[in-house]
């Protein structure tokens, strides 16, 4: 148990997918979105395949007629597309150019409400085939960040190298270098044997994080080295996670210092067939 540390696991059983034959209109549109290949179209209604169901909502999310929803999950509870919300390009692109990797915070805790709106929004990022099967880790104390990062520190001293014994030396001076003196940090973790593509779910859910938090009055940094110790299978870490595979980790908090310019990025590089 970690009674100072915060595990989400954040989403619910949706039931299995039910069709209102009643509202259907039969345009068939639901058999093409399916990307399970779940639904047929017989005798002009669509018929569903419980066992290929992804469970992604696609369907539903395009069916003109609310035909569609789950039986733990009825369509009113499927908000709306708003149009007034939508992004255009112009704020698309100035929301990605304007994440910054924040390596200065405010010791202010983070409010409990932002966290939980942050993993809210995460939780509906995409995922491979739907999985969903993502947990969060929080680091929520000086105590538990501190306790996390002389984990990280005492791999990167183990392995003998000039780039872990400077680190060893900043951090033992009061310096640190794990966290970056944030006041809160995210793990994301996954099963490790199940979960082939865990890795780039991780990193979508942590990217868009990075892209919320600002909204929330928030900045973050990837924590590399932790994920770096991670990754080698140091075992007083691994024990934290409780076996499960560390696939992403950022730090969060109060920007003690603010962005206001864009910084220019290379050139793109790109190769075209046609």
């Amino acid at each position: 148990s970690r009674p100072a540390c915060l595990l989400f696991c954040m989403g619910e059983q949706v039931g299995a997918l039910v069709v209102d034959e009643n509202k259907c209109v039969r345009c068939g549109n639901c058999e093409r979105v399916c990307p399970s290949h779940a639904i047929s179209i017989e005798s002009g209604a669509p018929v569903v395949n419980a066992a290929a169901c992804m469970k992604c909502g696609q369907c539903a999310a395009q069916c003109c007629a609310d035909a569609l929803s789950f039986a733990n999950v009825p369509i009113e509870s499927f908000p709306p597309v708003r149009d007034e919300l939508r992004c255009n390009v112009a704020q698309v692109e100035q929301l990605v150019r304007s994440r910054r990797s924040v390596r200065v915070y405010h010791a202010r805790p983070v409010p409990r409400e932002k966290l939980a709106k942050l993993l809210d929004i995460i939780r509906h990022t995409q995922t491979a085939r739907n999985h969903q099967e993502l947990q969060y880790l929080v680091l929520n104390s000086p105590q538990q960040l501190h306790r996390f990062g002389q984990m990280v520190i005492d791999w990167a001293s183990s392995l003998g190298t000039p780039e872990g014994a400077l680190q060893k030396k900043q951090w033992d001076g009061g310096e640190d270098v794990i966290f970056r003196g944030a006041p809160c940090a995210i793990i994301a973790l996954a099963s490790n044997d199940k979960y082939p593509l865990a890795t780039t779910d991780g990193a979508i859910a942590l990217a868009t994080a990075e892209l919320a938090a600002p909204a929330l009055g928030l900045g973050s940094c990837w924590a590399g080295r932790l994920q770096r110790c991670a990754a080698a299978g140091w075992a007083p870490l691994t024990k934290e996670l409780n076996g499960l595979q560390c696939v992403g980790a950022i730090m969060l908090g109060e920007p003690a210092v603010q962005f206001t310019r864009l910084p220019p990025r290379n050139p793109v590089k790109v190769t075209i067939l046609e």
